[in-house]
């Protein structure tokens, strides 16, 4: 990934350079104990990356790092644990008992740091550049119970899980910090992110074919909550062309969400109601998002062609834009609605097979929500091909 990033103002100017290379090594094992499945993997990567950020005159007391390149080491050891029983008889047939475990092992250096000016007398063997080394070690577990069953026209299938997960923060996250603007810029705080999270959900299918034009319908439904220690959150400054990454030390999101969908033809024709409920403890840590969502799809799928109408209305939503001064500016928009449209068309040559998407988004009203350089709920068009052998 190679990204630059140009800043031109009457006070001075900005050019932010960045290339990051990764080469992943994925290796993993599977065998069979009688009823259970075991999975065994490691998992490596090896990332570098070199930044420049070189600033002129932009008014600002000249510290913070100027250019360095940085390496990370990235081990991960995976177990995989399935039981399956498959019971075949009444409406219960089959149940399916999964655990994981997961331990990880990340260091990340840098190397050829160049400072825009010397650290503070008494700080010169802590505030090297943006870190001098980090080292984390973090396991992570999960548990998953899944139920499936059927009679007659009717299917069911029921999903639990909860466990615990890590996230770390890549190289580009961490010279993307905020505190590189502040007059403290010398290194970032940022921690992995570590999430603690349980879900129920399920799907009840009914198949009612060869009674008319309705094929079947299907509902679902999903419940989930998260706690967060050290949630990763983005934010923008105005006139920046630069993201900012930081923590918020403790969050909570958790929401129910509903799907109704109705078959027609085969199931070449799709409507589909959704509604979504979330509940979100500090908003700062989810920016602009919002907590009720209703949703109504038509989706045609024939002959290798796919057209999908997709509206949607939304709650009101807060977010918030970082200041020069470092503050936090929150900004709160009304409840929102619109329209999406996407269409693609799929092409098989023999074993080669080609694929085209278009989408247009936001396509009802001309209005555009822009904060101070942040595009939100604004117009855009997509188009994507793509070959696959």
């Amino acid at each position: 990934m190679e990204e630059e990033q140009f800043l031109a103002s009457g006070t001075g100017a900005l050019h932010r350079c960045i290339e990051d290379r990764a080469i992943y090594i994925n290796t993993k094992k599977g065998l069979k104990f009688g009823l259970v499945d075991l999975l065994l993997a490691y998992q490596f990567q090896h990332a570098e990356l070199d930044f420049s950020d070189e600033r002129r005159n932009l008014q600002e007391q000249p510290v913070g790092l100027e250019s360095a390149q940085f390496k990370r080491q990235h081990h991960g050891l995976v177990s995989i644990a399935k039981l399956n029983e498959d019971i075949g008889s009444g409406f219960l047939k089959t149940i399916e008992v999964s655990g994981s475990l997961r331990r990880d092992w990340v260091q990340d250096e840098q190397a050829n740091p160049i400072l825009r000016s010397e650290p503070p007398e008494g700080e010169q063997g802590s505030t090297v550049g943006v870190f001098n080394e980090n080292k984390w070690q973090e396991n992570m577990i999960k548990f998953a119970l899944s139920l499936s069953g059927d009679r007659k026209d009717l299917t069911f299938n029921g999903y639990l899980s909860f466990g615990m997960n890590t996230k770390f923060p890549t190289l580009f996250q961490q010279i993307s910090s905020p505190i590189l603007l502040t007059e403290a810029a010398s290194r970032p705080n940022l921690s992995p992110e570590k999430n603690r999270s349980s879900e129920l959900s399920v799907v009840v299918t009914r198949d009612i074919r060869g009674k008319g034009s309705i094929y079947g319908w299907q509902i679902s439904g999903n419940f989930f909550q998260n706690y967060y220690d050290n949630k990763f959150r983005v934010s923008a400054i105005p006139g920046v062309p630069v993201a900012f990454y930081d923590n918020v030390p403790n969050a909570r999101i958790s929401g129910v969400e509903t799907k109704s969908s109705v078959f027609f033809f085969r199931k070449k024709v799709t409507v589909e109601l959704g509604m979504s409920r979330y509940f979100i403890s500090e908003k700062a840590a989810f920016p602009f998002k919002s907590d009720f969502k209703r949703t109504l799809n038509f989706i045609v799928d024939h002959a290798g062609y796919s057209f999908q109408i997709h509206w949607f209305k939304e709650g009101e939503q807060a977010g918030w834009l970082r200041q020069q001064n470092g503050h936090f500016a929150e900004i709160t928009l009304p409840d929102y609605s619109n329209l999406d449209l996407h269409l693609s068309k799929a092409f098989q040559m023999g074993k080669l097979k080609l694929f085209a998407n278009a989408s247009g988004r936001n396509l009802l009203y001309d209005d555009e929500v822009v904060l101070q350089g942040l595009a939100i709920r604004d117009r855009r068009f997509y188009l994507t091909v793509g070959a696959q052998y």
